[in-house]
Formats: C-alpha cells, structure tokens, sequence
C-alpha cells in the first residue's frame, strides 16, 4: 500500500532547503529604479517577497546575476542561476539547473555544484521521472558528504528516505532515517547551522530545527508502516503531535498531515470506523482551493478501503 504523504514532506523539505518564508506577493514588479538601489541581500528577500510571481522573480534575479557579473562576484553569480533555476516550469528549470552546474562543476564549494543536482532531481520529480530525480538526489548526497555540508545532507536524506520507501526499500530507507536523527542531533550539525542559514534567517534556527525533526518522525512513520511495524509508526505519530501541540503555526500546518497518517493506520489496525470518522473529517479540513490531489486521493483510497471490510460495496 503507497502513502501519499510524499508531497507533504517534500513542500517541508523544500522550505527548510531553500530557507524561504511564507509570502504573499502584492502589487506590481519592482521598478528598475528600485533594484539598483538594493543590496545583494535585499535582492534576495525580495526574490522571496515575490513567490509565485515568475515575472518579477526573473526581473530580480536577473539584476543580482548580472550586478554578481559585473562586479567579478563568481559565488554571487551562482545564486543568480540557482534563484533562476527555481521559478519556470521544469523543463526550463533543469536548463538553468545544468548551467549552474556547468559554472561550478571544478568549484571545492561547500553548497556548488551539489545544490544544481538538488534542483535538477526536484524538478524531474515534478515530471514523474523517478529514477533521473532518485539519481540526481544521490548524486547531490555524495557531494554533501564529500564536502561535509551537513544541512544538504540532512534534507536529501529526507528525499532518498520517502523515494526509497514509496519505492520498495523500506528496511534501507529506515537506516537511512536513522542516520539523519542522529545526524540533525550532533553538535557539529547545529554549529554549521548557524554559518550555514543567511543572516536575515539566523533567528528561524530554532524553527528549522523543529521542522527537521517533523520531518523526522514522519519519515520513521512512513518506514516502519511499509515494513508493517504499526506499533513503532504510531508512536512517531505521538511523538510528532507532542512537537506541534503547542506551537499554533505548527499544528496548522501538520494538523491535516497527522489525521490523515492516523487514518491510515487505524485501517491497518482494523479500527473501520475510526478510519471513516476521519475520513470525513478531512474532507471537511482540507483547503479545496490548493494542492488537494493527493489528500483527497487517500481521503476515497482508506474511506473505500474500509466501506469494503464493512461489506458496503456499493
């Protein structure tokens, strides 16, 4: 049985990889006028001010990319394509993605070229290309390692755990789960954290840390319930609510995730009606207006699941 949980974990994953705040984009492109004006740094919060707004993210980034080219800055150029590579359809995306690894390919960096394998695997996972996005994270984790960039490591093992785990590999996929709690709790994690996060995002340490250890236990639930140890996924479950009780931005954000996990297992436990309660329940949480495919996939999936052990087959 395939959970679908797998875009949730990766939306996180790709907030806390990418260090981005939850913006709304208002009003028109910024003037020229403006950009000129701006600090590098400046450019970038402004970049993520524009979420969602293609147009006036290119018009942002295409000034720091050129600015980083007149100025000799090879790095800054870097993260000019990186940000481009974010913000088209994908096919798009990966031909700025292969730039940048082109550009920084004989670089001893600590984030390049891996970060252009990164985006290269997120992007063809959005074209359903499982393999060229498995193979791609893979090749970005060795280059983690090599260079000992501890957050790259951490978040594409969040990605290599959920492929591994959809994909038939539970029990590998588990050790590597484990490696990344034990990796997200050492000392030398946390201290390259902090030189790691840019300086406007320094005092959202503490909610990375929440968030990857979210992303832990999800991880661990969704390993030990494709191996079919449903005791040990529950108790991720609990352990997960008991990190986002009292955190109100928390919990609304994971709240649907947890029911629906919860859901799931109640199926695997025989717990029918608890499975339909729930069911019903999420149908009336979830946001209609937004990425709903996948939750309401598992909504009809266990709801239909359990009318059938209740011999309701119509």
């Amino acid at each position: 049985m395939i959970t679908t949980h797998r875009g949730e974990m990766y939306k996180s994953y790709y907030f806390i990889f990418f260090l981005f705040c939850s913006f709304v984009a208002v009003g028109q492109s910024p003037s020229n006028s403006l950009l000129k004006s701006l600090e590098y740094e400046e450019l970038l919060t402004l970049f993520n001010d524009f979420d969602g707004d293609s147009l006036a993210q290119e018009k942002i980034a295409r000034t720091y990319l050129e600015r980083a080219r007149d100025e000799g800055d090879t790095v800054k150029v870097a993260r000019g394509y990186d940000r481009l590579a974010r913000i088209f359809h994908p096919e798009k995306n990966i031909q700025y993605a292969d730039s940048l690894i082109e550009y920084t390919k004989n670089w001893e960096h600590i984030t390049y070229p891996g970060l252009g394998y990164i985006i290269k695997g997120y992007e063809f996972g959005k074209l359903k290309q499982i393999n060229e996005e498995y193979n791609y994270y893979l090749r970005a984790y060795f280059f983690a390692k090599e260079k000992r960039n501890l957050h790259q490591m951490s978040n594409l093992i969040t990605r290599l755990v959920v492929l591994r785990a959809n994909w038939g590999d539970a029990k590998n996929a588990l050790e590597l789960q484990q490696l990344k709690y034990t990796l997200i709790q050492s000392k030398e994690y946390q201290e390259k954290l902090i030189n790691y996060v840019r300086k406007s995002y320094v005092d959202k340490i503490n909610n990375i840390n929440r968030e990857e250890l979210i992303q832990c236990y999800q991880g661990f639930y969704i390993c030990n319930l494709f191996i079919g140890n449903y005791d040990l996924a529950e108790l991720y479950i609990d352990s997960l609510n008991f990190v986002i009780k009292n955190d109100d931005k928390l919990n609304v954000k994971y709240r649907n995730w947890v029911i629906d996990a919860s859901m799931e297992l109640d199926y695997f436990f025989g717990r029918i009606d608890s499975v339909i309660d729930k069911a019903n329940l999420l149908s009336k949480r979830i946001d209609t207006t937004k990425n709903i495919l996948h939750q309401l996939k598992n909504i009809y999936l266990f709801k239909g699941l359990s009318y059938r052990k209740l011999n309701k087959i119509e």
